[in-house]
């Protein structure tokens, strides 16, 4: 498959062409400029050799690509998508853009600049938190929505002491400071026992070390805290398909399943067993199963 990669330089950019390229795919490098491309893919050929990386402007690679990756920073959406619009009509257009808004002015705008009038949404974590927000203002741009781990959040806040005790974290994360000292004590011993030692655990540290990402991280908490519990989060009107899995430390199954009070639509739910809060790592084939099968079903209305 031919992959176009728009943002391969930055860090999440940058590891996606290389995973790709790894799996035996051609990558297809997105720039402004041919010279910018150009350089990027070099830099990409330095990195993993036996990789496929084709530089090219980015209507090019948009047309070339049999599907393609957003990576780019969220204030050069605006510059650059337009242009794509036409290019990738038609195409799976995969985006790990965080535009760190909710609103029209956020990550309705992807959808707005490059002309798509309805969608089929995904979300997991903080991504199901907004997806949850997009789903219940936004349902007329929406066709369904599929919640991974994080249900709606009037249910994660009403939901049991099970969900109480798993989340106290949020709270500690509010502290600035403090909450860094917490996370990295006994070489991230908080970290390592909320995701159970994860094998990506060395990935994460490593980052997660780097000046300023710790705390940038944390600030997603402590920006959202309040709009998370002032309940100000709209009923949705679309199908939803709510996915949780029974190993997952930070949230309770009651938080999911009691998502069904807020949807006026058909609402599925699946659990899956023996896997950890980070489903799409530790059980990708699982959840790929689950999404294919929901948004694809043809047989969902609006109606419950």
């Amino acid at each position: 498959m031919k992959i176009a990669i728009f943002g391969g330089t930055g860090d999440l950019g940058r590891g996606l062409a290389i995973t790709f390229a790894a799996a035996g795919h051609e990558i297809i490098v997105g720039s402004r400029s041919q010279e910018r491309a150009d350089q990027a893919a070099e830099g990409l050929r330095e990195a993993y050799p036996d990789g496929n990386f084709v530089p090219m402007e980015n209507g090019a690679a948009a047309a070339a690509g049999d599907m393609a990756v957003l990576s780019i920073p969220w204030e050069g959406i605006e510059q650059t998508m337009p242009a794509l619009a036409e290019p990738l009509a038609g195409k799976v257009l995969v985006t790990v853009v965080n535009a760190l808004k909710f609103g029209k002015n956020g990550a309705m705008a992807v959808l707005d600049l490059l002309d798509v009038k309805t969608a089929k949404l995904v979300g997991h974590d903080w991504g199901a938190v907004i997806g949850w927000h997009l789903a219940g203002e936004y349902s007329h741009r929406f066709e369904r929505y599929a919640a991974l781990s994080v249900g709606h959040p009037l249910a994660y806040a009403s939901a049991g002491l099970e969900q109480k005790l798993k989340g106290w974290y949020v709270l500690a994360f509010q502290v600035p400071g403090l909450a860094e000292a917490l996370f990295t004590a006994g070489d991230y011993a908080v970290f390592r026992a909320m995701v159970g030692d994860h094998s990506e655990m060395a990935h994460w540290k490593a980052d997660l070390s780097r000046p300023g990402r710790l705390t940038a991280g944390l600030n997603w908490y402590r920006a959202n805290f309040g709009q998370l519990f002032a309940g100000g989060f709209a009923r949705v009107g679309i199908p939803v398909m709510g996915v949780w899995s029974s190993k997952d430390v930070a949230l309770s199954e009651d938080q999911m399943t009691g998502s069904a009070r807020f949807v006026d639509a058909p609402f599925r739910y699946e659990r899956i067993e023996g896997v950890d809060h980070w489903m799409p790592l530790s059980a990708p084939e699982r959840v790929s199963e689950l999404l294919i099968d929901f948004l694809g079903d043809t047989s969902l209305t609006t109606k419950a």
